[in-house]
């Protein structure tokens, strides 16, 4: 995918755009209709209306983000796909390879994942926070109205954010350790 988007940022701006509007649409949808109460032709309005407007604004901004890190870590001419998955696969181990287009891409891959903003102890407590929040919300409703929709709704919400915050948030330390790793043994 990254290959297509600094190829193609306009075009991959709005398919993220479009698949960012779908899912926050489904998430306000599922929510109103979970925590609020709301009848199914309301939550179902509300996602389509979070989804369009989400998805719009979601679109114009990684348009213009993926322009701007395509002109600034944009991979060297003559880049191939194998030359992604190679230098994917030094990134993972943490040393250069041999071939010099695909230590560039490692590089240029390396330098975009460290230059991006990173603080791990506020997204963890974030995460973690707003999973006891959903789980506390989910057994209050179980203890109202029994296993029902918005109590399944609101557990898989709190185990999706748990599993950011104990699963997902550990392996990004890993990829920027590795690939501040890389890029140290590819001064030397």
């Amino acid at each position: 995918m990254t290959p297509h988007a600094y190829r193609h940022p306009k075009r991959h701006g709005r398919l993220l755009g479009a698949f960012s509007g779908i899912l926050f649409g489904f998430l306000m949808g599922s929510t109103g209709y979970a925590i609020w109460d709301a009848s199914l032709p309301e939550a179902v309005l509300t996602a389509v209306g979070a989804a369009i407007f989400f998805g719009l604004f979601m679109g114009l901004f990684l348009v213009h983000a993926l322009q701007d890190t395509a002109a600034l870590y944009g991979y060297p001419i003559g880049t191939e796909h194998r030359h992604v998955v190679d230098a994917h696969v030094l990134l993972v181990s943490g040393r250069p390879g041999p071939d010099p287009i695909t230590n560039e891409v490692a590089r240029k891959r390396a330098e975009m994942m460290l230059g991006t903003p990173y603080h791990p102890k506020t997204t963890t407590a974030l995460f973690s926070v707003l999973s006891l929040v959903l789980l506390g919300t989910a057994i209050h409703r179980y203890s109202q109205s029994g296993p029902e929709a918005p109590f399944v709704v609101l557990l898989l919400l709190a185990l999706g954010t748990t599993l950011v915050a104990t699963v997902l948030l550990p392996l990004d330390r890993r990829k920027r350790r590795r690939a501040a790793a890389f890029l140290d043994a590819l001064e030397e």
